[in-house]
Formats: C-alpha cells, sequence, structure tokens
C-alpha cells in the first residue's frame, strides 16, 4: 500500500497518532507563527509521515529507526519528480522530527538521520532490481561449487551493500568484519554502508569512494574498536605530506559527512566541525591565454602525429577552438552531439552539465562552417555514433586523455596565475575575462552585459560569476566594483 493510500485509510477514523499531529499544528500556529498556508504545508507532510509510519499502531518513537525513514524517502521518489521539490519535503520531515525530539519522543539522532537526494543532471530514479528480480538473480548461481559461492557472494555484497563490481574485485580479507566477534560493525563495514545509502539517494560519491575505505583501514590500526573521534579524523585528513590546505580540508569534509552517519547507530560518534580546517574549496588564479598563446597551441594541434588516427590533428584543433572563442567548459565540448548544433541558424544546445540547465548560446558563422568541415571528416573517418569529438578509436574523448593531450600542446608556455601547469577550462577563464574588460572600458553601464554573461556561462545564481573579475582585478577594477555590488546582493539580499 502507497503513502497516500495509507494516508487515505487513516483519515476516516481518528488514529492513533492524532495528538501528535494535533500538538505540532499548535507549535506551528502559538510557537512559529506561521500563515495558514505553511501550517498546512507542514502539517500535510507530518500527518503522512505519521499515517505511513504507525498507521493503526500505537506511537513507539523508540521503535522507530534510521532505517524506516530512509525506506520511507525511497517511497517519495516517484519517476520524474524534481529533487528541490523532495529535498523540501524532507527538510519540512525534519523539522517535525526536531519537535518530537523537544517533546522528549526521540534522539535528535533520527531527525538528522533524514537524508538528502542530489540535485544533480542525473536521473533522480534510476533502474533497481525489484525483491523477485533480486531472487531469480540469486537462485542462478550453484552454490556447491567453488566458482559458483564466489559468484553468489560477489552478487550479495553488490545487491545489500550497493558495491560496484570494481569495489567487490578489490576487496580484501582486512576489509571484512571481525568474523561477527564484534557487537559494532567495523568502520569498513560503516563505510560500505554509508556508500550505498548516500548512491540510492542519487550521489554517485567517486571521492569518498576512494578515500574513505583507506580512512576506516587507518582507523582501523589506529584506534581498532574505539569510535570514530575528531582527533583520529583530523590525523588521517592532515597525514599527506605536501597536500594543500584545502585538500586537507576536502578529506576531512568526507569523514564528516561518515561519522554524521555513523552518529546514528553509535551516539559515541564524534562529528567533526565544518571549518576546523578553512575552506574546502579555495580558488586560485588561472591562466589567461593571449592570442599569440592560443595561435601557437592551435598549430601544434594541427601537427599532431596521424599515426593511431588520421582525424587526431583535426579533432583537438576544432575543439580547441571551440572553447576559445565560446568558453563553454571541457565537459560541455566532449558531450556535444549532432542534434545539439542547428546548421541553419547557428545556435548550439548545451545539455545540463554541473549545476547549468540546459541553455542555448550563439555561434558565430565562422565557427558553424568550422564544425560542420569537422564533421565532415569526422564521418569520413568514424561514420558511427553521433559525438562530435572522438579519439583515436571512433569513441568519444575521455577527460583524462584530452587533458594529457592538451598538456603537450601547451608545453613551454610559462604560466601568469598561481597554477604550474594550464589546463583547458583556462580558455573559459580567459573567454571571460576578455570580455569583461572589453566592456569596463565602455561609457555606457555594464550592467546587464554581466547579466547576459552569466546566463551565458550557465550559472544559476548570479553570483557564481564573481570568480572571473576577482582573479584578475588589477586589468578589471571597473567591472570588479560592479559586480562586487551584484554579487553581495546575490549573497545578502
Amino acid at each position: 500500500m502507497g503513502i497516500d493510500e495509507v494516508w487515505g485509510v487513516m483519515h476516516k477514523t481518528r488514529p492513533r497518532w492524532q495528538s501528535w499531529f494535533d500538538d505540532y499544528v499548535r507549535f506551528l500556529e502559538m510557537d512559529r507563527g506561521l500563515s495558514p498556508s505553511a501550517q498546512s504545508h507542514y502539517g500535510h507532510i507530518a500527518e503522512r509521515y505519521l499515517a505511513w509510519q504507525f498507521r493503526r499502531r500505537p506511537v513507539n518513537w523508540r521503535r522507530v529507526r534510521p532505517q524506516d525513514l530512509w525506506r520511507y524517502v525511497r517511497r517519495l521518489r516517484w519517476p520524474g519528480r524534481k529533487a528541490q521539490g523532495l529535498n523540501s519535503e524532507l527538510t519540512a520531515l525534519r523539522q517535525f522530527l526536531r519537535f518530537v525530539h523537544l517533546r522528549g519522543g526521540c534522539t535528535v539522532a533520527l531527525a538528522e538521520a533524514v537524508p538528502t537526494v542530489s540535485g544533480g543532471s542525473r536521473s533522480l530514479v534510476r533502474p533497481a532490481l525489484s525483491t523477485e528480480h533480486r531472487r531469480q538473480l540469486l537462485a542462478c548461481f550453484d552454490r556447491h561449487n567453488t566458482e559458483g559461492a564466489r559468484d553468489y557472494a560477489m552478487a550479495r555484497c553488490m545487491t545489500d551493500l550497493g558495491l560496484r563490481c570494481v569495489e567487490v574485485a578489490r576487496l580484501g580479507l582486512h576489509d571484512l568484519d571481525d568474523l561477527g566477534r564484534s557487537k559494532m560493525p567495523s568502520l569498513c563495514t560503516r563505510v560500505r554502508q554509508y556508500l550505498a545509502h548516500r548512491r540510492a539517494m542519487g550521489y554517485v560519491l567517486t571521492a569518498a569512494a576512494q578515500r574513505l575505505p583507506a580512512f576506516a583501514r587507518y582507523a582501523q590500526r589506529r584506534a581498532p574498536g574505539q569510535p570514530l573521534t575528531t582527533a583520529l579524523a583530523l590525523q588521517w585528513a592532515t597525514a599527506r605530506p605536501g597536500a594543500s590546505r584545502s585538500t586537507h580540508a576536502k578529506l576531512l569534509g568526507l569523514v564528516r559527512g561518515l561519522a554524521r552517519f555513523c552518529a546514528v547507530f553509535d551516539p559515541r560518534t564524534a562529528v567533526p566541525g565544518t571549518h576546523l580546517l578553512g575552506p574546502t574549496c579555495q580558488r586560485v588564479r588561472p591562466h589567461l591565454f593571449t592570442a599569440e598563446q592560443i595561435r601557437l597551441i592551435l598549430r601544434r594541434a594541427g601537427a599532431l602525429s596521424t599515426r593511431r588516427s588520421p582525424l587526431q590533428p583535426r579533432t583537438y584543433e576544432t575543439l580547441i577552438g571551440l572553447l576559445a572563442c565560446t568558453g563553454l567548459r571541457p565537459g560541455e565540448a566532449r558531450h556535444l552531439r549532432w542534434h545539439d548544433l542547428d546548421s541553419a541558424t547557428g545556435p548550439l544546445r548545451i545539455a545540463p552539465c554541473k549545476a547549468s540547465p540546459e541553455r542555448m548560446i550563439p555561434l558565430h558563422p565562422t565557427t558553424v562552417r568550422a564544425l560542420q568541415r569537422y564533421w565532415a571528416a569526422r564521418r569520413r573517418y568514424f561514420p558511427g555514433g553521433d559525438h562530435w569529438f572522438v579519439g583515436t578509436t571512433g569513441q568519444p574523448l575521455r577527460a583524462r586523455k584530452t587533458e594529457m593531450i592538451f598538456a603537450r600542446l601547451a608545453q613551454g608556455i610559462p604560466s601568469n596565475g598561481q597554477r604550474l601547469s594550464l589546463r583547458l577550462v583556462d580558455f573559459r577563464h580567459t573567454f571571460a575575462s576578455h570580455w569583461i574588460a572589453q566592456w569596463s572600458r565602455q561609457a555606457q553601464p555594464v550592467s546587464h552585459h554581466l547579466l547576459l554573461l552569466a546566463r551565458y556561462l550557465g550559472h544559476r545564481h548570479f553570483g557564481s560569476t564573481w570568480w572571473y573579475v576577482s582573479s584578475d582585478p588589477q586589468t578589471l577594477q571597473a567591472a570588479a566594483r560592479t559586480f562586487r555590488r551584484f554579487h553581495v546582493q546575490a549573497r545578502h539580499p
């Protein structure tokens, strides 16, 4: 029975949890002073959760577990529902559980266990095995021989713990629990449960999957059987010699997410503070290309070897030219497909990337003709697929390989930024800085130009474009002063 059906059945008779709902509505009205529409919104969310959680049973908050909340959240994630609306409902649910904690019904850890879901461009609801399909899959293995038992164990790790195939293949004996001798699961087990839980909410967790298992092994060597402490997290986060302070802060942030998850099960767990090692994002001044440097890189790209693929020089020459004249992100350019370009009128469709929505950007006629010439050559050598830029085998370009080849093309060019090496994304900074500098020299106000630039670059928030003028304040002083006023207004409306 779904949530709405349960809520409808409970509405016919006075349920046992009605007193909690009535107290919460009075709290919203008397203590918080919310409007009637806000009271109805928050009350409806609390009422629907109470109907699902307790139905006609007596209210016993001590029997409510974090797993119950996660199962409830999964029921709320129907296909097509946007993450923003779901996170708004989860915030209201979290506030209701904090009210229950203030009334002595549950612990504060129960409210903290309400998760958030990913708001990225990936699909919120992904294909998953049903209970029957999972049973049929596990029944296919012959557990009476060694290979069948091995495959069965690997399948259970993926279906029960949510691990990837490569993570299961890399498991060793040191990753396992002490064979059930400890009442509390080991930190390695908690890491696997945390990753599976967050991935079920739509998060990818690439960095966490790489770093947190190493932290769990570190913790088991330094403090076996002990709860997670702030001192232990700080020791591990700052143990890498030569790493920057922002790297240490990022590592501590990964442990902090794990600690919040572990604190739901073990109240002895200490959650590190948010800014113990400073901010996690410390931007450094990027390199700004000159026109001569761009021409040099394009000449080197046109002279690349054709031994592995005759299309390689044209691919990188066209890709770098497109980045230089449009300011696209490298990932946006690599993911372009044939139907994204309107050859007749010239606009280029950019698919959602990072936090940017889908957008259309205009192209100069010379850029359109260059793309059409490249596409004709690309179809001649690799007729399959619809990606614009492909590698030596006809497959879409990969980020790491593209950056490696660009590093060869930019070799010998001194950096005028704070990074030693040049990156493809520096073309985006160069594009934005060039136009801002040109507008700042005009007598007319540049406010509307800056707003158009923010939309052109795909920034959801106006303050995100502040970085492109703050990185070069000497040559962009006029625009920086104008932009800073809008940046402050965006942060403090």
